[in-house]
């Protein structure tokens, strides 16, 4: 839409960034959305949906309050000054934890494999962090 409005007004130049960003944002929020359903359908679906949700809960949680209170190297102070390496580590170590918590009372898998999913969920989110305060970084 702010593209087509955008080339309305004789502006293209000045619409391909901010269109391409809509349409990124589009994509993801569609490409989640239908994941997540996925997911809800698998058996013990419902606990693979709070389980994912979690991860990202508690990497978001034990990030700030790790960076908070030990944090004082910053991770990319040009991208997003107010995330910390110690941040990034207590992320982890909360993402770790909880999911085998979250394994133990209610999935029973092996718990390599949680701890492999606990870990890529964690890089994951922060890199989506780092990625999402570079775009808002760029764009006000």
């Amino acid at each position: 839409i702010l593209f087509l409005a955008e080339l309305a007004k004789k502006r293209f130049y000045l619409s391909l960034t901010p269109a391409g960003l809509s349409l990124r944002s589009l994509l993801l929020f569609g490409s989640c959305a239908y994941y997540l359903l996925q997911l809800r359908m698998l058996p013990q679906g419902l606990a693979w949906v709070f389980f994912l949700l979690g991860l990202v809960w508690v990497n978001d949680s034990a990030a700030y309050f790790s960076g908070k209170r030990w944090g004082q190297r910053r991770l990319a102070p040009s991208i997003s000054p107010g995330k910390t390496q110690e941040g990034a580590v207590g992320a982890v170590l909360g993402c770790l934890l909880f999911g085998m918590a979250f394994n133990y009372f209610f999935l029973h898998q092996s718990s390599w494999a949680i701890l492999c999913l606990a870990l890529g969920t964690s890089v994951l989110a922060q890199l989506s962090d780092v990625d999402s305060f570079f775009i808002t970084g760029s764009w006000g």
